[in-house]
This record gives structure tokens, C-alpha cells and sequence, in this order.
């Protein structure tokens, strides 16, 4: 009897190390969460047998996270330089750069127009809103964009700094904020911000989402498909439609 016993609880440890091997979690730029959640949705559909659990936030809360151990298989961030320190310190491969986008400004929808340009907006604004510099790379593009047009010290007691872009988001459309930066994938989400201008990619360093799996997970099988899976055609129709610009798989590399 206790053989049998042994027998069977062996085959349900199989059976479990089965199951837990086709998971995986990733953790993705908060400006990612609407198209990455349908686009998982429909991975889902496609490979039912695996389960793919996600959460958003800052790029650089997430570095964190990973470099703290956190139970995390695989990224897809905002920024070239946290997936370059992950690498640097041997917690991330497979690195896959997949997505651009451009920074926008944005207003409430029922504020009265922003006149002007890029600059005159800025200073006619008594509150502005962006991500946080250190740990949001939106944040850190919007700094740049101020020390290029030479107005970071003039800014700087107008600016209210968020945790994300979607409360960079929420502070805009909530009328906490006169102005906001986001990306443009973002301002399309909601109709309670308008966008007031376009900003040129030149201010700032380049905007680079790139997926990556975690060295030591335990689920990398799981991860890669679904690694492999954010390049596929469905993907990238997903991605156009809500405004992401699509990196083609030969002429990126960090």
C-alpha cells in the first residue's frame, strides 16, 4: 500500500510540475496595459494549455523588482536603459526590442484650447504633469524634452511628477494638471484629454519597448512562446491599431 501511495503521489508531483511549467509572468510599462491585456487575451485563445499573468507599472519600479528576485519571467519595457542595467547585471537574455512611440502633450478635454507652441504651452501652464523622472521612462523623456528647449529650470515648480503614465493620465483629465506628457498611444485611450501638441522625437532619446526573459525563471518555455508570440501578425495588427509603431525583428539591437 505504501508503494502504491508513493507511486501515485509521484505522478500528481509530475502532474503538477507539468501544470506550473506552462505559466508565466511578465511585467510590463503601464502604457502597455490595455493592447498587452487584449493581446494576451487572444494568446490565450491561441495556446490554451498556458497561462500568462500580467502587471504594469514604471519601467524602473520593475527593474527593481527583478533585481530583487521578484517571481517575474519575463518584462516588456519602456526603456532602453533599464533593460541595459538588467542585462549588465545578468538578470535578463533573450532581449527583443518590438515597439516605438511618440510623446504628445495633452489637456482636459473641457479646458479651453491650448494656444501656441510647444513652449508657449508649456509656460503658459501652472501645473504640469509627467512620470516620475527616475523610475518612468516617459518621465525621463519629458526632462529631456525641458533641457532641450531650455526651460528645465523655468518648469520646475510646475511640475507634479506620477508613478505612471496613467496617472500622468488621470491628473490630466481629472483637471489636477493643465498639461500633461504621454505617449500618443495613451491619449488615445480616453476621451477626457485632448491632444494639444506632438513631440518631436529629436528632444528626447529614442523610445524603445523592449521584451526580455528573465535569467533564472522557472517558467522560460512558457515565457518564450509568449515572447515569440508579441511579434506574431495578430500582435502586431494589435499594436498598430492602438498607435504603436512596430520594430522590425532585424534592424534593432541593444
Amino acid at each position: 500500500m505504501s508503494g502504491l501511495l508513493v507511486l501515485c503521489l509521484f505522478f500528481l508531483w509530475q502532474g503538477r510540475e507539468a501544470h506550473s511549467a506552462q505559466r508565466a509572468h511578465f511585467s510590463a510599462a503601464a502604457s502597455l496595459k490595455d493592447v498587452l491585456e487584449e493581446i494576451t487575451a487572444q494568446f490565450h485563445l491561441d495556446h490554451p494549455q498556458i497561462e500568462i499573468t500580467l502587471d504594469f507599472g514604471g519601467s524602473g519600479a520593475i527593474r527593481q523588482k527583478v533585481l530583487a528576485g521578484a517571481p517575474i519571467d519575463g518584462v516588456f519595457l519602456a526603456s532602453e536603459k533599464e533593460i541595459t542595467d538588467l542585462v549588465e547585471a545578468g538578470s535578463v537574455e533573450k532581449i527583443q526590442p518590438i515597439l516605438t512611440n511618440q510623446l504628445v502633450v495633452i489637456q482636459p478635454t473641457n479646458a479651453n484650447v491650448s494656444d501656441g507652441d510647444l513652449i508657449n504651452q508649456l509656460r503658459s501652464a501652472e501645473v504640469i504633469a509627467i512620470g516620475e523622472g527616475q523610475s518612468v521612462p516617459a518621465g525621463t523623456y519629458a526632462l529631456e524634452v525641458f533641457d532641450h528647449l531650455a526651460l528645465t529650470n523655468e518648469l520646475q515648480d510646475k511640475l507634479v511628477q506620477a508613478a505612471d503614465v496613467r496617472q500622468v493620465m488621470y491628473y490630466v483629465a481629472s483637471g489636477n494638471a493643465d498639461l500633461g506628457i504621454v505617449y500618443a498611444t495613451d491619449a488615445l485611450v480616453s476621451q477626457k484629454v485632448t491632444v494639444t501638441a506632438q513631440i518631436d522625437p529629436t528632444y528626447h532619446n529614442r523610445i524603445l519597448y523592449t521584451s526580455a526573459l528573465v535569467t533564472d525563471s522557472s517558467h522560460q518555455e512558457a515565457a518564450m512562446i509568449f515572447q515569440k508570440y508579441l511579434r506574431s501578425e495578430k500582435a502586431k495588427h494589435v499594436f498598430q491599431v492602438a498607435g504603436f509603431s512596430f520594430v522590425e525583428e532585424e534592424s534593432e539591437a541593444l
